[in-house]
C-alpha cells in the first residue's frame, strides 16, 4: 500500500484520480519536478533499498531524491493504486556514450502503461533526460514533451528511445518490451549500485 496523500502533498498534485491520460500526463510533469534524480546514497556506498517501506521514507517521507528504480518504482506502485495497468521495463543506457562504446547491460527501469486498450511509456527517473509526459508506443513520429522533443524507434526486438538535441537525435537508451517482475531489478540495482559505481565512477 502507499500513502497517495502524502506523495499527491509531496509532488503538489491535487487533481482526479482516475485512471486516465490526463492524470498520467499531469502525474509525470509534476513528480520529476518535485523529486529530484539523486545518487548520494550510491556514491556514499550505503547501497539502495528497493523495500517499499524504505522508498517511501526516504523520496515521500524524508524529503529526498533517488534514481530510476527507486523513482519509477515509486510512479508504479501510485499508478496501480490508481487503477492503472502497468508493468515494468528495463532498458541498455546510451546517454552520454561514444558511438563505439560497446552495448552496456541493461540497467534503468521503465513503465509500460496501458490506458484504454492502448500503451504508453512513462519514465520518471532517468537523470540525464528525464521525460516530462508520457510517451506514446507504437508510433515512429517526433512526440514533444514540455522539454525535449522525442521518438521512439524500433530497434531489432528493442525499441530504441532518442532525443532531439539541437537538431541531431541523439540515443538516450534501448528499451527492452520484455515485462520485468519487481524482483527482476534486484540485481541490476546491486550492480548499478556497486560494481558499476566503483568501476566507472557514474551511475
Amino acid at each position: 500500500m502507499i500513502d497517495l496523500d502524502a506523495y499527491f502533498a509531496r509532488i503538489g498534485y491535487d487533481g482526479p484520480r482516475t485512471p486516465t491520460l490526463e492524470t498520467l500526463r499531469a502525474l509525470h510533469l509534476l513528480h520529476p519536478a518535485a523529486i529530484p534524480f539523486e545518487a548520494i546514497d550510491v556514491l556514499l556506498d550505503r547501497g539502495i533499498d528497493l523495500d517499499p517501506a524504505a522508498v517511501d521514507a526516504k523520496l515521500i517521507t524524508a524529503g529526498r531524491g533517488g534514481y530510476c528504480y527507486e523513482q519509477n518504482g515509486l510512479f508504479k506502485r501510485v499508478l496501480t493504486a490508481l487503477g492503472f495497468e502497468v508493468e515494468g521495463l528495463i532498458a541498455r543506457v546510451q546517454w552520454g556514450a561514444p558511438a563505439e562504446t560497446p552495448p552496456r547491460a541493461r540497467t534503468h527501469m521503465g513503465l509500460w502503461v496501458t490506458i484504454d486498450d492502448e500503451p504508453w511509456y512513462a519514465d520518471v527517473g532517468f537523470g540525464g533526460l528525464v521525460l516530462t509526459a508520457p510517451l506514446k508506443f507504437g508510433i515512429i513520429e517526433p512526440q514533444p514533451t514540455p522539454h525535449e522533443t522525442f521518438r521512439m524507434v524500433p530497434e531489432g526486438e528493442d525499441i530504441a528511445l532518442q532525443a532531439l538535441i539541437g537538431e541531431v537525435w541523439t540515443p538516450v537508451y534501448q528499451l527492452s518490451r520484455e515485462v520485468q517482475l519487481d524482483v527482476d531489478y534486484d540485481l541490476p540495482n546491486w550492480f548499478t549500485a556497486t560494481i558499476r559505481a566503483r568501476t566507472s565512477g557514474t551511475i
